[in-house]
């Protein structure tokens, strides 16, 4: 590696009030003992993925995402490093391509990719570097629609789909989720309907010391899956529908029915690992950095173990972040194992959305 192109790209994306951010986030390996941003960059030496997992409005893993891809780029330029986001479905993947060679402008990019409402704060950053350095930029994601109806109606009903609809996603059947993966999901749900059941009491309490009465066939107040302080965030296409449907209302018509909702998770995570190991394929020899929410790789669950399905020895580095009141605290009962590195970041920042 040449220092001074790695301090270049490296500081790349950071203005004046962000380049001494070291001191909001602090790097350790799987077990929990202090590493470095620089031990990150040197394991992908001998990598063919790089899973950056996030929580989707830490200001900190936008920075570092930037970040590894700028450093990544200057350090592996030679055997080529292509950029894959789950912000992007796999059917806008043309308008990326034009957008990407300068073809169509930037607010026809944006008016017809369907970019989160947060891109301009949080990826922006990181496609504009892509366009201005050739980096390809790949759409990893399965549509929301098709999602959607494997949420309502189950895996089967992806066979109704016609052969352009199926090219969107991973080759049918997708596996379902592993016993390992399906524990951790349960988990989760169970946090999220917990703390769902707790904001419900809360309001109903409010409302019977307010001056308002809450009708006895009102329906339950739940708040929105930015509040459930878990992963899964609004734009979840799994907890946006089961909201829609009442699944995840506590009392709801179709409360326990959830069943579905992992096969649409799996869907989402089939997708993105097929798209990951097309991009190992159109690009040999070439750093795939993936930047995904973090269920969706921790742990080496979920996106990781579809991709060993599809791209059989495939050699990946993950590293997950997570905000952190204390960024110097690793928990072995939290931290351990989530990924070959573990970045705490300074939950005290402020977040770059609460609602998207």
């Amino acid at each position: 590696m040449h220092t001074t192109l790695l301090l270049i790209a490296s500081l790349a994306f950071a203005s004046p009030d962000t380049v001494t951010t070291g001191q909001h986030y602090r790097v350790f390996d799987a077990q929990g003992n202090p590493s470095s941003f620089e031990a990150i960059v040197e394991a992908l030496a001998s990598a063919d993925v790089l899973f950056v997992g996030e929580e989707h409005n830490d200001p900190m893993v936008h920075f570092l995402e930037r970040k590894l891809l700028a450093t990544a780029f200057g350090a592996y330029r030679d055997r080529g490093v292509v950029l894959s986001m789950e912000m992007f479905s796999r059917d806008v993947q043309p308008i990326v391509n034009e957008y990407l060679a300068d073809l169509i402008t930037e607010s026809h990019f944006r008016s017809s990719s369907n970019p989160w409402s947060n891109y301009a704060t949080d990826y922006e950053g990181m496609v504009r570097f892509a366009k201005a350095h050739s980096v390809p930029v790949v759409a990893s994601n399965a549509p929301r629609r098709y999602t959607n109806r494997v949420t309502r109606l189950g895996p089967d009903a992806l066979y109704d789909l016609s052969d352009d609809a199926m090219r969107f996603l991973a080759p049918l059947p997708y596996a379902s989720a592993s016993d390992a993966y399906r524990a951790e999901w349960d988990a989760l749900m169970a946090e999220a309907m917990a703390d769902m059941q707790a904001a419900a009491d809360s309001a109903a309490a409010d409302a019977e010391t307010g001056t308002e009465a809450v009708p006895e066939d009102a329906p339950p107040t739940h708040p929105s899956t930015d509040d459930f302080g878990v992963e899964l965030p609004e734009g979840h296409p799994a907890l946006d529908e089961a909201e829609a449907t009442g699944m995840m209302m506590p009392g709801g018509p179709n409360h326990g029915g959830m069943d579905f909702m992992l096969d649409s998770q799996s869907l989402w995570d089939a997708t993105m690992a097929w798209s990951v190991a097309e991009a190992l394929k159109q690009h040999p020899g070439s750093l795939v950095i993936h930047v995904v929410g973090a269920f969706h790789v921790e742990h080496g669950t979920g996106i990781p173990e579809h991709l060993n399905r599809y791209f059989p020895g495939v050699r990946r580095v993950i590293v997950s972040v997570r905000p952190a009141e204390d960024i110097e605290g690793f928990d072995p009962g939290t931290h351990a194992g989530l990924g070959d590195f573990v970045v705490l970041t300074d939950e005290a920042l402020p977040r770059t959305f609460t609602s998207r």
